[in-house]
């Protein structure tokens, strides 16, 4: 919905869903990598960003 609109970018988005992926593979598989964890918390803090400002 707010993809569609364009209230948020769909790359960040994707990086949500590939985080999602991600968390899932560390727990499961037991697979880690830290430079991934700094990508995937820098775009995390970017969505909670715009996410607040909506909430506004």
């Amino acid at each position: 919905m707010f993809v569609d609109e364009g209230v948020i970018n769909s790359d960040l988005l994707d990086d949500f869903d590939f985080a999602m992926k991600s968390r899932e593979k560390a727990n499961y598989s037991y697979s880690y990598n830290n430079e991934l964890a700094e990508d995937l918390f820098e775009s995390a803090t970017q969505l909670l960003s715009i996410v607040t400002i909506l909430m506004e």
